[in-house]
């Protein structure tokens, strides 16, 4: 049987205040006699008694301040952190102009030669454009116009030639 009994703490001449100061052979001497009477100490029967003196309590000067490691509180942190942040992102640079496209009000534009909304509907429902009135030229009318400004009668051709 093993026992371990506790010192003292700075009450021994000599000793710093709070320091662990070992009992004296007399003590440890009785300590023995008291725990081989409990069990009943039989050395025929190979019995072993063993008293140690150790300190149970460190002072707080040899305890040691552990170190706080930022390095692994900030790891720690950043896997909350992170996930968060990119939430914020995309709901700040997609999800946000996204909405405010959708929400905004639609205009449009009729293309050139369509009709107004207010204008009659034809056959089917649809509306239309009138078809546009022929004019009546002459020949020799149409080759007074071109003689009298022949750039212009130039470009009207060219256009006719483009579609």
């Amino acid at each position: 049987m093993a026992v371990l009994v506790d010192g003292t703490y700075g009450k021994a001449q000599g000793a710093e205040k709070g320091a662990f100061v070992a009992r004296n052979e007399q003590e440890m001497k009785k300590y023995d006699d008291i725990v081989k009477a409990a069990i009943g100490f039989d050395k025929n029967r190979g019995d072993q008694v063993i008293v140690e003196n150790v300190p149970f309590e460190t002072p707080l000067e040899e305890m040691v301040a552990e170190k706080t490691d930022y390095l692994k509180l900030a790891v720690s942190l950043l896997k909350y952190i992170i996930p968060i942040a990119v939430i914020l992102l995309l709901f700040t640079m997609v999800i946000k102009p996204l909405l405010k496209t959708l929400n905004a009000p639609m205009t449009y534009r009729m293309p050139e030669g369509m009709p107004s909304p207010g204008a009659p509907a034809g056959p089917g429902g649809f509306a239309y454009a009138p078809p546009p009135v022929p004019v009546d030229i002459s020949k020799e009318k149409a080759l007074s116009i071109v003689n009298s400004n022949p750039k212009q009668a130039a470009n009207v051709v060219k256009e006719w030639l483009q579609e």
